[in-house]
């Protein structure tokens, strides 16, 4: 690899005076946003994330955290960050273009992008983190290249001509399920003789229902495996990490983050992403956007509790709206960030939210080994043992030391840790790491 002198320091990373700050602010308000969800999955059980009653419903704090997170942060926070990779897209090829890159362009955001996948492998199988996005961000970023020149309006409305046939494509698929058990549900009571294709239906209904709702021995086993070294640890992370990777990935997850990358990079040529719209503007994505958003999220919650967070609600009905409902937050929750960044106060709040942003990628990959770390028996092995509430001290604690620890890095550094082994390998050129200080 070469030095930072290289002919391609012209297309080489942004430096700071060529960032904009309320990109960095938003994609920080994120990073450190998917933390409240995904904490759930690091310290408790699989099925807990969707099924609360899994552990620890009775104590009433526990269900008010699993109200709270999913009214304004579930799927919104994850939207916001698709939307800004989206953004990514157009800033970073734009910018390479614009200097005169040419081919050698495509060349950097191809790599860009299977170095991010190679990421989210070490984070899903050394880390352990089966969840991971990394590996699916790179992969979905490999078509968006083709998109980065269209029209903004061509881009929102494939966004969300694809958010309708994901809807209709859930839809049809529970529809179809739900259908074929109902015949089965009428044979037997008939005592009619159940098909070959409606015993596949029910093999597919029942190991769904067990893998959403598990028996006190199974939560406990798993909960065994992941107080245990990482070996054992690895044989169970593993499959679903496969699992994940292949057939969800190009069955549901696929979409999901392209469909918001579409929208984000129309946002971002827009002008939305940089706060120079006007207030009226902010303030109009907020009312309407939480005014969509959570009163159905709420309906969600409000329907998933009255059926005691049963299988044929949260695991086949939910979906009808959560398209409409994380849309709407995430929108509430981008205009209420570009109205900070516009407001020019807090700027102590500003610059470490930023930061954040900034180091995005070594943040959310530090989220993966501080947990590893505090859940499973490769360290202090608590998992399953904090209740759900508590685990948002967990949460608070990890925010306040990123929150310190990413601007008084970049006090002295040019870039994150893994931002810069990523820029690295991306431009085939050592970067320069310390930060020039100003006399």
């Amino acid at each position: 690899m070469s030095n930072a002198s290289d002919p391609k320091e012209d297309v080489g990373p942004v430096v700071s005076g060529e960032r904009i700050d309320s990109v960095d602010v938003l994609r920080g308000v994120a990073c450190l946003g998917i933390l409240l969800m995904n904490i759930i999955a690091f310290a408790l059980p699989v099925a807990t994330y969707y099924n609360p009653s899994v552990m620890g419903l009775e104590n009433p704090a526990n269900l008010w955290a699993y109200i709270v997170n999913w009214l304004f942060f579930e799927g919104s926070m994850r939207t916001v960050f698709s939307m800004l990779f989206g953004a990514g897209v157009v800033l970073i090829t734009s910018r390479a273009e614009n200097r005169g890159a040419g081919v050698e362009s495509a060349d950097i955001y191809l790599r860009r992008n299977m170095l991010l996948m190679a990421f989210g492998l070490v984070d899903a199988y050394l880390f352990l983190w089966y969840s991971d996005i990394l590996y699916l961000y790179g992969l979905a970023g490999l078509f968006l290249f083709v998109f980065r020149r269209l029209m903004p309006r061509t881009l929102f409305l494939l966004g969300v001509v694809m958010v309708i046939f994901m809807g209709i494509i859930n839809l049809s698929a529970n529809a179809e399920l739900a259908a074929v058990m109902s015949q089965v549900e009428a044979a037997q009571q008939a005592g009619s003789e159940v098909t070959a294709e409606q015993l596949e239906a029910i093999g597919y209904y029942e190991a769904l229902q067990a893998e959403y709702a598990p028996g006190a021995d199974q939560v406990a086993a798993e909960v065994a495996i992941r107080q245990s070294g990482f070996i054992e640890q690895f044989h169970f992370i593993a499959p679903i990490v496969v699992a994940f990777q292949s057939v969800f990935t190009y069955t549901y997850a696929i979409w999901d983050v392209l469909t918001m990358m579409l929208i984000g990079m129309a946002l971002f040529k827009w002008g939305v992403f940089d706060a120079r719209k006007s207030h009226g503007f902010y303030w109009a994505m907020v009312v309407i956007g939480y005014g969509v958003g959570v009163p159905v999220n709420w309906y969600e919650i409000r329907m998933a509790i009255d059926s005691g967070f049963s299988f044929e609600w949260v695991g086949l009905n939910y979906i009808k709206t959560y398209q409409i409902g994380r849309l709407g937050t995430a929108a509430g929750h981008i205009g209420l960030v570009m109205l900070f960044c516009k407001s020019g106060g807090l700027g102590f709040i500003s610059r470490s939210l930023g930061a954040v942003g900034r180091m995005a990628l070594t943040n959310y990959l530090s989220h993966s080994v501080i947990c590893l770390f505090l859940f499973t028996g490769v360290g202090l092995a608590w998992f399953g043992q904090l209740e759900r509430y508590q685990l948002y001290y967990v949460v608070a604690a990890i925010w306040a030391f990123q929150l310190i620890a990413s601007p008084l890095w970049l006090r002295y550094f040019r870039f994150g840790p893994v931002e810069w082994l990523w820029r690295s390998l991306t431009y085939g050129a050592w970067q320069p790491m310390r930060a020039v200080r100003r006399q």
